[in-house]
């Protein structure tokens, strides 16, 4: 990675900072944040800031790993006195060291933010795949999937068996934390978990907004993919948006995830915006260090 400009220095971000850090963050001239955590979800982990020669903060990052091995670049922030591609590399050198002292062998970037993934492009990420939208009207599907299958609603003591479907059904980079099954647990719409016999083989969230919906997540356990289970809980988490009258629903998924797309296809999604680069650089491996703590946020 680049050498850091003299001029600059670079320091963790303590808690003493938390105030001036948030709000450099609102008024940064560039912004990326995570889409799957909020602005002060992102500012209560450990991070770096950037200072220039006369004291004046010029740039934020924030990277963060919730399932190893794969660490996420969460929030970067960066102001008008400099041009993201010079400071960039001094924030992430830092956040990189730290990753990979902690056991992170991938570092992973997933967003819309052209001026950040030229920056990353130059420093050794690469795009693996892309991250794709689907949208449908409202209307009933005529698949209903497997009727074996029982729906039920998803409550908050299934927090760990979400986390082990996610287990199961996706790569470390695409599973969800405990935290963030909590979160959508206790804001989203409709939450449900698929079972056969009283076994927990599948899940999904999904979200209301104006009138739209969203399916935020749609997860099957590996040994039943492509047994009418995730046709299931398409078709029941389509029939409550019916009934709520939504205008448009829309789900996400990987450009290259070919099962993905054919049940969205089958069930009339069409492709909707551009695609979303999901960027990778490989970590060289350090010795075991002990995690950084997250300090206290009070907004």
């Amino acid at each position: 990675m680049s050498a850091m400009p003299s001029e600059w220095r670079i320091t963790r971000i303590e808690p003493e900072d938390r105030a001036e850090v948030r709000s450099f963050a609102r008024s940064a001239t560039w912004l990326y944040t995570h889409c799957d955590y909020t602005r002060e979800e992102v500012l209560s982990r450990p991070g770096y800031q950037a200072h220039d020669r006369a004291g004046r903060r010029i740039g934020v990052m924030g990277c963060g790993m919730d399932e190893p091995p794969v660490a996420r670049i969460l929030i970067v922030a960066i102001g008008r006195r400099v041009p993201p591609r010079t400071v960039v590399p001094a924030l992430l050198e830092s956040h990189a060291r730290d990753m990979r002292a902690q056991g992170a062998t991938q570092l992973a970037f997933l967003g819309w933010a052209p001026w950040l993934a030229h920056s990353l492009e130059a420093l050794g990420f690469e795009t693996r795949t892309t991250v794709v939208t689907y949208s449908r009207r409202r209307d009933a599907v005529l698949e209903q999937g497997n009727r074996d299958v029982l729906v039920r609603p998803a409550v908050a003591a299934d927090v760990d068996v979400l986390v082990e479907l996610d287990r199961v059904a996706f790569e470390p980079l695409w599973r969800y934390s405990a935290e963030i099954h909590r979160r959508l647990l206790g804001s989203a719409t409709h939450c449900t978990i698929a079972e056969l016999a009283g076994v927990p083989i599948g899940y999904q969230i999904g979200d209301i907004s104006g009138e739209q919906g969203h399916i935020i997540r749609l997860a099957v356990h590996r040994e039943w993919q492509g047994r009418g289970v995730g046709m299931r809980l398409l078709a029941d988490v389509i029939e409550f948006f019916q009934i709520r009258r939504v205008q448009r629903i829309m789900v996400n998924t990987q450009a290259d995830n070919a099962a993905s797309r054919r049940l969205y296809e089958r069930t009339g999604f069409v492709r909707w915006t551009e695609e979303v680069p999901v960027m990778i650089k490989e970590l060289a491996a350090e010795p075991a260090a002990a995690p950084l703590q997250p300090y206290e946020v009070n907004p």
